[in-house]
């Protein structure tokens, strides 16, 4: 409002085009789709490699050679395998969401399985629990924690890569809406989009929050978890 100037407008004309732009819920939906599947894409593969990585020694160095060598390498790089393998389609964005989060994942499930304490599962043995009952009563509830921490700390990184592949190959998403907006010189559209990106991970990080509130119970039976979820 100081600066008066077109490049900058107002926050209440940005949240009025929130719901008056053409389109804007529809690209909304999509994005939101996409991370989605991502994450629980990700999630679905990266447990239960981890476990594995952290329970047998000698197949988690076979788990984590590859790890290491593909998660530090930037997931844009992957964009033209990507399409050369599966087209411009939405698997192939999810695919590049699931390729951000998946391998840290991995490792940080990894790390979280070979933390526990060798005496939890002597304990359970010792109660006659078979393999199986160690898996669900130590194995999974040590390994979640570590789950979620290493999802809200990797969104972001796959939030910024598929706003990156929204832009190539796609009419539909945020990325395709702002940096159309940017195209267009339509700053009330640019910065609603940008808003929008931000409801989106905020979305994203709530339903983390409730999934870890209702999965892992143990942690906080006095409600700190639901508290620190608000």
């Amino acid at each position: 409002m100081l600066l008066d100037s077109p490049l900058l407008p107002t926050f209440t004309d940005v949240v009025i085009n929130l719901f008056t732009s053409a389109g804007l819920f529809k690209h909304l939906i999509y994005s939101l789709m996409r991370m989605t599947a991502g994450l629980t894409l990700s999630a679905a593969i990266g447990l239960p490699l981890g476990i594995i990585a952290g329970l047998h020694p000698r197949r988690g160095r076979l788990i984590s050679i590859p790890s290491y060598l593909i998660h530090p390498v930037p997931k844009t790089l992957f964009i033209p395998v990507i399409v050369l393998i599966s087209g411009i389609g939405e698997f192939s964005k999810i695919l590049l969401v699931t390729l951000s989060l998946v391998f840290q994942i991995i490792l940080s499930t990894r790390d979280s399985v070979k933390a526990v304490p060798r005496e939890y599962y002597t304990s359970l043995s010792t109660l006659g629990s078979g393999r199986a009952a160690a898996v669900r009563y130590v194995t999974l509830p040590a390994a979640m924690p570590g789950l979620f921490s290493t999802l809200r700390v990797s969104m972001g990184i796959a939030a910024a890569v598929l706003f990156f592949a929204e832009y190539f190959g796609t009419e539909y998403g945020m990325g395709f809406y702002v940096m159309d907006a940017r195209t267009r010189i339509n700053f009330t559209d640019l910065y609603s989009g940008i808003l929008t990106l931000s409801l989106i991970m905020l979305s994203l990080y709530r339903l983390l929050n409730f999934t870890e509130m209702n999965l892992c119970r143990w942690r906080s039976p006095s409600g700190s978890v639901s508290r620190a979820g608000r």
